[in-house]
Parts: C-alpha cells; sequence; structure tokens
C-alpha cells in the first residue's frame, strides 16, 4: 500500500485543524429566543403572509414549505414582518433550502432566494445586505445562515422566501431568526486560520513558484492562483454587488443588440447570468491545472495540487462573511484541473505524434 505523501498529509491536518478552529471560535453568539412567529409552520400561514399566489401555489408538509411558481411574469412571495429588538446589535438568519427546476428571470435577483430586507420610514426599500441564499436549478438540501447588523435607517425589518419572475418549486424548513452578538475570540480564530492556509498554499506551489526558469509561465501561475483567491474568498455582500451591476450590464448590452434584429427574425440571446460561479470554478482551475502542466509536473502532482487548492478556497470561506463551502464546488474545480491536464496532455500527444511523422 502507497504512503500518504506530505501534500496529503499537510493537507488533512490543515482541514481539521480549520474545522476545529470554526468550531471553537464562532463569528457570533446566538442570543435570545426565536424572533419568528410560526416558524415551523405548525399553524401553516398564521404569521406569514403570501402574495402572487395567482402565479402558483404554497403547500405545506410538516415543518416544510413549499413555494411553486407557474408564470415568469409573476412573483410568488412569503414573507414575515419581525420587529428588530431593541440594543441588539446583529440579527442571525438560518434556513435549510431546495429547489428543483427553477429557472431565473431577466435580472440577476429573478431567482429563488431568501432575504432578509429592510424598509426606511416611508416603507422604501434599503440597499442594505440583505441575501441570505440565491438558488437556481435542481439542488439537495442546504443549510444557510447569515448574520446582519443593524442600521439606524431601518424601521420595517421582512424575512423573504420568494420567486421572483422565477418559474420552479423552491422548499423552506428550519427558519430561525436570532438576535446575535459578536464573539470576541472570533478573530482569532480568523486571523489563525488564514495563516494557516497561506502556509499550506505556500508549501503546496513552493517548487512550482520558486523555479529559476519559465517566469512567464510562474507569473501566469501566481496571477491565476491570486484571482481564484480573491473570488472565492470576497465577502458575500461585494459578490453580489458585482454579480448584480454585471448582470445589468449584460442585460443592457442584449437589449442594445436585440433592436438590430429585424423584427420577422427569431433570435435567442443567451442569459450570461452572473450566476455563472460554477464556470468561473470550472474555468479558473482549468487555467490553474494548464499552467502547473506546463511547469512539466508530473499529472498526479498535478491532480493533487488542484485538489487541494480547492479544498483550501472552500475551507477559508468559513471564516468570509456570508459565504458557505460547498462539497459541489470543489468537484467542479477538481473536474476543470482534470479537463485542464487531460487538454495539455493531449496537444502534446498530437504534437508528438505529428513530429514522428515529419521526422520518421
Amino acid at each position: 500500500m502507497r504512503p500518504l505523501s506530505a501534500r496529503t498529509l499537510i493537507g488533512l491536518c490543515f482541514v481539521l485543524m480549520v474545522l476545529f478552529i470554526h468550531q471553537q471560535f464562532p463569528r457570533f453568539v446566538e442570543r435570545g429566543s426565536e424572533l419568528l412567529s410560526n416558524a415551523d409552520f405548525s399553524d401553516q400561514l398564521e404569521g406569514w403572509q403570501l402574495s402572487g399566489q395567482d402565479a402558483g401555489s404554497l403547500s405545506f408538509s410538516g415543518a416544510e414549505v413549499l413555494l411553486i411558481n407557474n408564470k415568469s411574469e409573476n412573483s410568488l412571495t412569503l414573507r414575515q414582518t419581525v420587529v428588530w429588538p431593541e440594543n441588539i446589535s446583529h440579527l442571525q438568519v438560518s434556513a435549510e433550502l431546495r429547489s428543483v427546476d427553477i429557472l431565473p428571470g431577466d435580472r440577476s435577483w429573478y431567482l429563488g432566494r431568501l432575504v432578509l430586507a429592510r424598509y426606511d420610514q416611508d416603507g422604501h426599500w434599503l440597499n442594505l445586505p440583505h441575501y441570505v441564499a440565491d438558488l437556481t436549478g435542481t439542488n439537495p438540501w442546504q443549510g444557510y445562515s447569515t448574520t446582519f447588523s443593524a442600521d439606524p435607517r431601518a424601521e420595517s425589518t421582512q424575512l423573504i422566501l420568494q420567486l421572483p419572475h422565477a418559474t420552479g418549486s423552491l422548499w423552506a424548513q428550519n427558519l430561525s431568526l436570532h438576535a446575535a452578538e459578536p464573539n470576541s475570540n472570533y478573530r482569532y480564530g480568523q486571523i489563525l486560520a488564514f495563516c494557516l492556509g497561506g502556509g499550506f498554499l505556500v508549501f503546496l506551489l513552493r517548487r512550482s513558484l520558486c523555479r529559476e526558469k519559465q517566469l512567464l509561465i510562474r507569473c501566469g501561475l501566481f496571477l491565476t492562483s491570486s484571482a481564484i483567491l480573491v473570488g472565492t474568498l470576497m465577502p458575500v455582500h461585494i459578490k453580489s454587488e458585482i454579480k448584480g451591476q454585471a448582470g445589468t450590464f449584460i442585460h443592457e448590452i442584449q437589449a442594445a443588440l436585440s433592436t438590430d434584429i429585424a423584427e420577422n427574425q427569431d433570435h435567442d440571446f443567451p442569459d450570461f447570468m452572473v450566476s455563472s460561479d460554477k464556470l468561473l470554478h470550472f474555468a479558473g482551475f482549468l487555467i490553474f491545472s494548464v499552467f502547473l502542466c506546463a511547469l512539466q509536473l508530473q499529472p498526479f502532482i498535478v491532480i493533487q495540487d488542484v485538489f487541494w487548492f480547492a479544498c483550501t478556497t472552500e475551507v477559508l470561506q468559513l471564516f468570509v462573511e456570508g459565504r458557505i463551502p460547498f462539497l459541489n464546488d470543489v468537484l467542479i474545480d477538481v473536474a476543470g484541473g482534470l479537463t485542464g491536464l487531460f487538454c495539455v496532455y493531449f496537444l502534446a500527444r498530437i504534437k508528438r505524434n505529428r513530429n514522428l511523422t515529419l521526422n520518421p
């Protein structure tokens, strides 16, 4: 039996240590009792407000609630107005969600989502961090949790589960809203986790980045690694703002281009939702593995570096505001890395066969 490599042993130790640190140093600590009324839907709609039922349907099964929207021109929304307790600086929202065949609309926020919305004294929406989760397509049950800071402008607060101009099915269970207070020791855990992560990545890529030759390839590897780290460890409110602005820009371009098409022609522009996070994951690690291959590393080493780099970025999201690590993201990252590896060796084989043909 082949012994575990140093990469694997150190990687396992790193992941276990970060998980232990996260358990010992949570960012917020729940305080007080449940703030939602009828959070388990035992009395069905008691305490909740439903709008847009003409667009679809709502049903209950035990502690689960199911929203089904059949018309993309309408929205189906379930909401509850809550009171932000006095002298409480943070509220923590948590829930378990799953989705089936959610087809997003033509705006970046037209999808299945759970948000904590806040309004001013005139009832106007405040542009504050609000996302707990957003879903498209089909997803299994997954837990979500986000903590929100108080804002003096907010006069009213609502927890909203909705399918706005998006068709499909959205389930929710174990909805919870609690007051929360910052954990004074969290910062120490965060610093320790990121120091461990940085040290592990330096160990992982030390030979690739410190070679004497191939300067351009090493620069490309460094820039790609940095871009992956920035994208995966970006706080959720910054990520949501960028996605919203990019999505609006893309749809404006599509609308402008569509005016140049003859009225008697049918033309469907692909909906480049900036929610294509998975595609960015795949592409980033494909490029990452191509640079590793270009440094003439062995395929097994390339696969290990891709896997542990992906694991590092995901597990460190435990210490990034609003981010949640997903096993699916690791699998997509590895798939991108394997694709890059196969592409490089496939092209190398074609080149070798061509040279043999020209110089038998």
